[in-house]
């Protein structure tokens, strides 16, 4: 957003409105290029000191009013008003720094302008004839006006600033605002990589964790596993019956020569041994995920997952 740039460059002191009759207090050339000096210093360090932008807009008149050869001109100070309230109302980012700078250099060019003009002895055809040559300069040529899409993006940015003004004063300043914005995202981030880091931990237990078998799975038929873990099911041990459910499928994969007999692999070691391109493979990860959780995590186990144990089973061929 670049509120300082709402309107033309080229609106210089040159260019405004005289004020008929005779002469009016005002400033000298000599004044009013101090005034600009003084306004361009003060901008300038908001850089240091952003909470000096509140008492610069109450000092900030509507305009300057310039004693000049051909009378008295008028030379409005909008410009800078804009850009200070766009300022305080950009959170602290190079935006920011971008509004400065362009409120510096517009300051800058018309202290320049003014210089020129008092060394013109021309007419005011003149000057604005040498304030075009000076705008046309290579320094002034990067700036322009707002294009349409930064106008709706300030009317945008003014809408959700209205919004935010109706919830009073409960909301942090903006100079405040911007840490504890800072503090929430590093909070944030701190919490989804401790979760991470807990379930690669927690999976990291169940890929080392393995329950020795004093013979291979398939030297006891699979159906005996079944029959066993349909037996504490009927005594609601619903762990115990998950577990031996488990062996039972394991019996049945190892019968059918899916990997090579052995009692002492753990349950993704069976499952890394099915191919990835095996329709049963998720059917028997489903069955290693049940087992883990109920038989390693320590997670209470229910009478809805054994059936759904039963369920992968006979995908299996488990029937």
């Amino acid at each position: 957003m670049r509120a300082t740039l709402r309107t033309g460059f080229c609106w210089l002191f040159l260019v405004a409105a005289s004020f008929a009759g005779g002469p009016a207090p005002g400033l000298s050339l000599e004044q009013y290029r101090a005034e600009l000096a003084k306004w361009g210093s003060r901008v300038a360090g908001l850089s240091s000191a952003p909470q000096n932008s509140s008492g610069m807009l109450r000092e900030l008149p509507e305009a300057w009013l310039v004693n000049t050869k051909e009378g008295p001109i008028s030379t409005s100070a909008k410009f800078l008003r804009s850009g200070l309230e766009a300022f305080q109302k950009t959170a602290p980012s190079p935006e920011r720094q971008l509004i400065v700078k362009d409120l510096e250099t517009r300051l800058a060019a018309m202290q320049q302008a003014a210089a020129e003009y008092s060394s013109l002895p021309g007419t005011p055809a003149d000057a604005h004839q040498r304030m075009e040559q000076i705008l046309s300069a290579r320094e002034f040529a990067r700036l322009h006006g707002p294009t349409p899409l930064e106008l709706l993006w300030q009317r945008v940015l003014a809408w959700i600033d209205k919004q935010l003004d109706k919830l009073g004063d409960k909301l942090p300043v903006a100079e405040e605002s911007g840490p504890i914005f800072a503090w929430c995202v590093i909070a944030a981030v701190c919490c989804v990589l401790g979760v991470y880091l807990y379930r690669k931990r927690r999976q990291i237990e169940f890929d080392l964790r393995r329950e020795i078998l004093p013979f291979s799975p398939s030297g006891r038929n699979w159906r005996a596993w079944l029959e066993d873990a349909r037996e504490q099911a009927a005594r609601e041990n619903w762990s115990e019956a998950i577990h031996l459910a488990f062996w039972s499928g394991v019996s049945r994969l190892e019968s059918e020569g899916f990997w090579r007999p052995d009692g002492g692999r753990t349950a993704r070691e069976y499952l890394a041994a099915i191919d990835s391109t095996n329709p049963l493979r998720p059917v028997f990860a489903s069955l290693v995920t049940r087992f883990e959780a109920a038989w390693y995590a320590g997670r209470p186990a229910y009478a809805q997952d054994f059936r759904r144990m039963l369920a992968d089973l006979e995908k299996l061929g488990c029937r």
